[in-house]
């Protein structure tokens, strides 16, 4: 396939044709015609956004189509929300044990705060 009708394609994906229009014109799948305008899609935003640095180590990074990345890598994802804690998404409750409030992340609700209020809630009085 040639580069004019790659850009073909874009241009009427862009004037609002569906992927499976462009697809049936050209006689191509539409997994290629969206393929086509993805890349066409990143190529753009290599050129729109050099400035995209990461949050903890301020390098720069190559920008993604998909979504806008935060961090260069895992390691500075870890370090960065190690320092910022208070940003960090999460779910209220009550400790049952102490009755103090806490943030805790994932999907099954929590009862206690710490293992230690759990131990705490689980002893036998003597």
């Amino acid at each position: 396939m040639t580069s004019t009708q790659k850009n073909e394609i874009v241009r009427l994906r862009d004037s609002g044709k569906t992927y499976a229009a462009i697809a049936d014109k050209y006689n191509l799948s539409v997994n290629t015609v969206q393929s086509i305008c993805r890349r066409a899609i990143q190529a753009e935003g290599e050129k729109t956004d050099p400035k995209a640095k990461c949050e903890n180590c301020r390098k720069s990074m190559k920008p993604t189509s998909q979504t806008a990345r935060r961090f260069c890598c895992d390691e500075c994802r870890a370090q960065w929300w190690v320092k910022n804690p208070e940003q960090r998404p999460g779910k209220k409750a009550v400790c049952a044990q102490c009755k103090k409030s806490f943030v805790y992340q994932g999907s099954r609700p929590r009862k206690f705060c710490s293992r230690k209020c759990y131990g705490k809630s689980k002893a036998v009085a003597k």
